[in-house]
């Protein structure tokens, strides 16, 4: 949504007023409805508006309602009505039309940095209080929202804007070697608090940062949720809290009369537009993109079903022509950190699409991660030796889905006996020995194959999937800091009501194949989609547009010498592996962290 931007001074020097003004001006292509700058003794706050609901219509950042406590904040904060309630009974007096920021400064003046506690929704905010003369800065608890700073001995600057921070003059554009060797690994950084350019930081979902007398302070202030199981006595209650719940997240999101959502065809994004249908949105479309000659898709064919049953219009974007008659224009690398996404064209195409609807984009993400327990509940169960669960559950998926449950057995046997899969991947030998040795990246390569569990009791699997880089990762790409196009996603599936039930609810039947989503959606969508099986894609575009651009992939760029060995990297580009299913992502990846320190004039001296 909007762009937000601040310079703090640790020592109480002025803040230079026409740096705040280029740098809020810089964020117009994200912010580009008003751009306004406020100055105090040390403080600099900037704000780049992009309205997406009425309320945003209204609000004026950055904002102060006793002059004393100023805000800019990037939020879309949802369960206004609690919210609402609990100030009231704080004996803080808000309206009902509140914009989002006059609500966190209420919560602020109510609770103080305990208020993020009582916030629900996707947010980055910035809190002055000047009484205090503390600085409080929060992310929000799935890290939907950037937040990135930056800070040396005399100044701290912060933004949900990377490229902003780096028009600093005092900000070094020296890369994180760390974070380089993530990229060429697994595609993108595992470190939470870590950019690609070792001088500016992240603040991970669901922390705070508090800067007071020159100290900065990091802490977490929420975890996956960890209740009771829930144990309904009627299965229809189970169906009804979801139904409740979605329905919630999804008008939370939607405060505007039009609304577009990206529509897969699969169950996660077709709950989301069933129930957005019932939200009262005037004029609901979708967009969906689709290949229907490069590899077998049935995209269009169950999108379609659900739309035209709930007579939906949808735009198709087909992206055969991208992955068969387009070859890579780094040209269009904009990305402010190095990206896989070797064909931001298309992309690009697919944002036009969805923003000629609505400036905000729902979407099915996070559906499995709400949903996730997969194949390991029954092998955990055993572990734990907790057979009498194992056999109770077992009896419910066998009566519920007319099948033996999936206990893992092949997988255990492949484990057992060393047994590689299709998607194993080596070590890459062809990393610079000396950075693979001072960083220890074979180690790290190993600890990153393990399963990214957390400490839960049913849902471990989930929960590591919340704490770990992943989605943060993925929700920052999407962020248009980064796509640099108008155009705000939303995630129902995130929801933390949501969340906590779906953590909540007894994994059999309920989480294994989304029984929970497919009960839901009875006399919501079409038969054919509602039992669609859950299938892998048939083929991989990517790889195809790859190996057809082999001799662009393949050719050993001079400027990464300093990450990669060249003489053996040339030999791997030349062997089979290289362009196998999943082999291509090294060449990609290297092509790519080259094409991108040339376009950011990085290559000389890395």
């Amino acid at each position: 949504m909007s762009g937000i931007v601040g310079i703090l001074s640790l020592h109480g020097g002025p803040v230079d007023a026409s740096l705040l003004q280029a740098l809020t001006e810089s964020m117009a292509f994200r912010g580009p409805d008003v751009q306004r700058v406020w100055r105090g003794e040390g403080i600099g706050l900037g704000h780049a508006l992009l309205s997406v609901a009425p309320e945003s219509a209204r609000e004026e950042q950055p904002l102060s309602i006793d002059g004393g406590v100023w805000i800019v904040a990037d939020a879309r904060i949802d369960g206004r009505a609690r919210l609402l309630s609990e100030l009231q009974s704080a004996g803080q007096q808000c309206s009902q039309s509140a914009a989002d920021a006059e609500l966190m400064l209420g919560a602020y003046a109510a609770w103080g940095e305990a208020c993020v506690d009582h916030l629900l929704g996707d947010f980055s905010f910035a809190i002055w209080d000047a009484t205090r003369q503390a600085l409080f800065c929060a992310r929000d608890q799935v890290g939907i929202k950037p937040f990135y700073y930056a800070a040396n001995d005399h100044w701290l600057a912060f933004s949900n804007t990377l490229d902003c921070l780096r028009t600093q003059p005092w900000v070094s554009a020296d890369l994180n070697e760390a974070s380089v060797a993530d990229f060429l690994l697994f595609g993108a950084t595992q470190n939470r608090t870590a950019t690609i350019f070792s001088h500016i930081q992240r603040l991970p979902a669901a922390h705070t940062l508090n800067c007071r007398g020159g100290r900065l302070a990091v802490r977490q202030y929420w975890t996956p949720p960890f209740d009771e199981e829930i144990h309904y006595k009627r299965s229809a209650d189970y169906v009804d809290h979801f139904r409740g719940l979605l329905q919630t997240a999804v008008q939370d999101r939607v405060r505007s009369e039009r609304a577009v959502i990206s529509l897969s065809g699969g169950l996660d994004s077709t709950s989301v537009a069933a129930f957005a249908c019932c939200t009262g949105v005037h004029e609901l479309r979708a967009v969906t993109m689709v290949c229907d000659t490069v590899i077998p898709d049935t995209e269009r064919h169950y999108s379609g079903l659900f739309a035209r049953s709930q007579a939906i219009p949808v735009d198709y974007l087909a992206c055969d022509s991208y992955y068969t008659s387009t070859a890579p224009d780094f040209r269009q690398i904009w990305s402010a950190q190095p990206t896989q996404n070797v064909l931001p064209e298309l992309n690009a195409e697919f944002w036009k699409l969805a923003s000629r609807t609505s400036r905000v984009l729902l979407t099915g993400e996070g559906g499995d991660v709400g949903l996730y327990p997969s194949n390991s509940h029954f092998r955990r169960l055993l572990r734990s030796g907790r057979l009498g669960r194992f056999l109770y559950d077992g009896a419910q998926y066998s009566i519920s889905r007319r099948r033996l449950p999936p206990i893992g057995f092949r997988t255990w046997l492949q484990r057992r006996f060393a047994v590689r899969d299709k998607w194993h991947m080596d070590f890459p030998d062809w990393l610079n020995t000396d950075l693979e040795s001072r960083l220890n990246l074979r180690e790290r390569w190993q600890q990153m194959a393990l399963c990214a569990w957390a400490a839960h009791p049913t849902r471990p699997e989930a929960a590591g999937a919340l704490l770990a880089a992943y989605w943060q990762n993925c929700f920052e790409e999407l962020d248009p800091g980064t796509t640099r196009v108008c155009l705000e996603y939303a995630h129902p599936y995130f929801d933390l009501r949501l969340l906590r039930f779906l953590f909540s609810v007894p994994p059999v039947p309920w989480t294994l194949d989304k029984y929970l989503i497919r009960s839901s959606l009875r006399n919501m969508a079409p038969e054919a989609v509602r039992l669609r099986p859950k299938t892998p894609l048939s083929g991989n575009p990517l790889l195809t547009f790859v190996r057809k651009n082999r001799e662009i992939f393949s050719q050993v760029p001079r400027n990464i010498a300093r990450y990669v060995d060249r003489r053996k990297y040339s030999a791997f580009v030349e062997s089979q592996a290289a362009f196998g299913e999943t082999g291509y992502t090294f060449p990609l990846r290297v092509t790519m962290l080259s094409a991108w320190l040339t376009q950011q004039g990085l290559s000389k001296g890395n």
